[in-house]
């Protein structure tokens, strides 16, 4: 099953490799570094002209996505991206650079939205929308207590409360009613949320093409509520001028990897690959990938095996994840398979 799956791998790629005449690069799981400096390495010695990025992400550092795309941008004449699932956040940052979107049937991206490192949970990050949507509702909150309050004491007394009055008296309710909130909001942490946000669309403004649509940047920052916000096909067409569905041989390749998205995403593992080195490149210097990669393969097969017997669709995935990391021991080229330790 292992080198069926290698050799419909080289098939698809050889055709798209020919008659798009492009790379085509992988990308699942969370953007953090060291992946920036070791996708960069994956990009030395373009085969073809232009690229196709098929990503799945929850999103991650706006640095490190940046970094990607501009390292697409300098290697590539443009590049494709292609959402295989979802991609989110620092995800999304990454289309901003794309010529063109592909998306499929289940695909969504998400606002562009920066992810922060909480203070007091080592580990744990939270959405910048979070505190600006806080403050924003707070905002309006005080303002329509404080016109309410005001509109009380002047027009429900017969105007017997001057101006003035009224005005200092709501002001005073207002601001005792809200003062402990406000006071429970640090002026760092929000100057740390202020800057995050304008990285991020400084970067975005940086790595645009022209499919992105009038202010696409500044919506997909400030109109979305939620960071997990769905952003489907329909919609991303009014954000991007160039949005489709895949053809025929891309979801056939969309397909074949899809036990490597659901695999990444679930346990929160980075992969990135360049597939048109992996699977041509190997094949064609080391005579096919089937000796190539049998032995890395057979090293934890066996007891899985074993331990999988009578979950053949659970085994069969499992064996595919297995050979994608065997390519990373039988070849001594620096970045052509990227993945979490």
């Amino acid at each position: 099953m292992g080198n069926d799956f290698y050799n419909d791998m080289n098939k698809i790629l050889q055709e798209i490799s020919e008659s798009k005449k492009i790379d085509v690069y992988f990308f699942a799981g969370p953007i953090y570094q060291p992946y920036d400096n070791q996708f960069a390495q994956s990009c030395k010695e373009p085969k073809n002209k232009n690229a196709m990025l098929m990503i799945a992400t929850r999103g991650g550092d706006s640095n490190v996505a940046y970094r990607i795309a501009r390292q697409l941008q300098r290697c590539y004449e443009s590049y494709t991206i292609f959402i295989c699932d979802i991609c989110k956040s620092a995800g999304t940052l990454i289309t901003l650079g794309a010529r063109e979107i592909i998306m499929a049937d289940n695909a969504e991206i998400g606002p562009l939205d920066v992810q922060l490192q909480k203070p007091d949970e080592p580990g744990e990050r939270s959405s910048g929308l979070e505190i600006s949507n806080t403050i924003s509702r707070l905002q309006t909150h005080a303002f329509e207590m404080f016109e309410d309050y005001f509109y009380r004491l002047r027009y429900r007394t017969n105007f017997q409360i001057t101006t003035k009055s009224a005005t200092e008296i709501a002001a005073k309710i207002t601001v005792g009613l809200f003062e402990p909130i406000y006071a429970q909001l640090d002026p760092m942490r929000l100057g740390e949320i202020d800057r995050a946000i304008r990285v991020a669309f400084e970067y975005g403004n940086r790595i645009k093409t022209d499919n992105l649509k009038t202010d696409t940047i500044g919506k997909l920052i400030s109109e979305y509520p939620d960071h997990s916000f769905v952003i489907d096909f329909k919609e991303a067409s009014e954000l991007f001028n160039k949005v489709r569905k895949p053809d025929k041989i891309e979801a056939e390749l969309a397909e074949k990897i899809k036990f490597a998205v659901e695999e990444h995403l679930k346990n929160s593992k980075t992969i990135a690959i360049n597939l048109t080195k992996t699977y041509i490149d190997i094949n064609d210097k080391q005579g096919g990938v089937k000796d190539a990669t049998s032995n890395g393969q057979n090293d934890g097969a066996g007891g899985q095996d074993q331990a999988a017997e009578g979950q053949t669709n659970c085994a069969t995935d499992q064996k595919n994840v297995n050979a994608i990391a065997a390519i990373n021991d039988e070849t001594d080229k620096p970045g052509v398979l990227l993945r979490a330790k």
